[in-house]
């Protein structure tokens, strides 16, 4: 049996506060996120519905296994990121953790257009994506 790829999504994304992952999903929600986190949410469950094994690090009501996706505390970035290796690693414009990627075989810097924290040259990026 082969190792699902693994796939660390962050984000410098807070605004929002805790909320519940349940709650997006259901028809009728009326939780609400921003535009940047709801995507990051919905690529995160289908990465995981294609076989991949995701943790995003995410200030939910409940961590654990939601849909598939393992959702992490954010204050456990960090020592995740400089200890396990990933093979992909997604930052929603976190600067932060693009600058410990070493582990990752590839890094993908997710921005909004109206808030590009990074400098084309400030680090050798695999892959931009602009949402």
């Amino acid at each position: 049996m082969t190792k699902p790829i693994s796939v660390a999504v962050t984000t410098a994304y807070a605004h929002w506060g805790s909320f519940s992952v349940q709650s997006l999903f259901e028809p009728g929600a009326t939780n609400m996120i921003g535009g940047g986190e709801t995507a990051m949410l919905h690529l995160s469950t289908a990465l995981a519905k294609a076989g991949m094994a995701v943790s995003l690090f995410y200030d939910v009501d409940r961590p654990g296994t939601h849909y598939g996706v393992q959702y992490l505390p954010k204050y456990l970035k960090l020592p995740m990121l400089l200890s396990a290796d990933y093979d992909i690693l997604i930052s929603w414009e976190d600067t932060e953790a693009i600058a410990v990627r070493h582990r990752a075989d590839l890094a993908i810097y997710a921005a909004q257009c109206n808030s590009m924290q990074i400098g084309i040259l400030d680090n050798g990026l695999d892959g931009y994506q602009f949402v």
